[in-house]
């Protein structure tokens, strides 16, 4: 109980932190949320005298506290990466548009291939348990963790350069959208620790897909005509209402999608088929 109580604290800075950086936002609402509920029904477990099922919610809390604590240290890694190479890039990278050679796309897939050989390796791992050097089912279990965070941080940075690409007027690639749902699938698989040909498979197909965008990508750069588009003039009857209105359907609708309802794995993949309906 004191935990619990203690725990508030943590939560609050969490939650915080997700509404400056929106892209840990959905990993932080579904690990907190798996926390906060285990811990209560670990406290309700134990009022009952009952052990055997509190020592398994409490284990279910550590698993996501564990989590958090994975993805945190990857994040502040990142950021001193990034603040490391601001002073020797700002002159260099100041006139480059999102679809530049040295971009976005061919870092992604470099990112993606070096996850598809850990988990390649991890598979090996799984299916060779007596195999000198494969690791303990604890360590197993943080690895699992760490590639799912990592496939989520890919797949936002893949959204963000598709909107970029857009905003750019360079068109949508049609590829995105299908390796942002193989993605999602891919960090399903891990958090459920199911590593088989099919997830596989699919990565080795996001590797595939990446290098399309990555080719479509340089004929972009080499062919410097643009199509003049005429601009045209839409008109609202109120605008600030009409902006207002679709950011609080955003929010709900991603609400939905990173704290979803305690499911099993059939009823889940069935619920985010419905929300992919929305984007078709």
């Amino acid at each position: 109980k004191n935990l619990n109580d203690d725990l508030k604290m943590v939560s609050d800075s969490l939650y915080a932190l997700s509404k400056r950086q929106a892209s840990i936002e959905p990993f932080i609402l579904r690990e907190m949320s798996a926390v906060e509920k285990n811990m209560d029904e670990a406290v309700s477990q134990l009022n009952d005298r009952a052990v055997v099922p509190a020592k398994t919610k409490q284990q279910y809390a550590m698993t996501s506290v564990n989590n958090l604590a994975l993805m945190l240290s990857e994040s502040l890694k990142q950021m001193q990466q990034n603040m490391s190479g601001k002073g020797s890039g700002k002159s260099s990278s100041k006139n480059k548009k999102p679809g530049s050679e040295s971009g976005k796309m061919k870092s992604m897939r470099q990112l993606q291939e070096q996850l598809n050989q850990q988990l390649k390796q991890m598979r090996e791992g799984l299916e060779n348990p007596g195999k000198p050097g494969s690791q303990g089912q604890k360590q197993m279990s943080e690895k699992l963790a760490r590639m799912a965070a990592q496939q989520e941080a890919l797949r936002k940075q893949m959204q963000e350069y598709g909107q970029e690409l857009q905003n750019d007027g360079s068109g949508v690639d049609k590829n995105i959208k299908e390796m942002m749902q193989q993605m999602e699938q891919t960090e399903t698989d891990l958090v459920n620790k199911r590593i088989n040909i099919e997830t596989v498979r699919r990565q080795q197909e996001i590797v595939t897909r990446m290098l399309e965008s990555e080719k479509a990508e340089q004929q972009r750069e080499q062919d410097n005509k643009r199509e003049s588009v005429e601009g045209k003039d839409i008109y609202y009857n109120n605008a600030a209402k009409y902006l207002e209105y679709n950011k609080i359907k955003d929010k709900e609708t991603e609400l939905l999608r990173t704290v979803p309802p305690s499911l099993k794995p059939f009823y889940k993949s069935k619920v985010n088929a419905y929300f992919l309906s929305f984007d078709k």
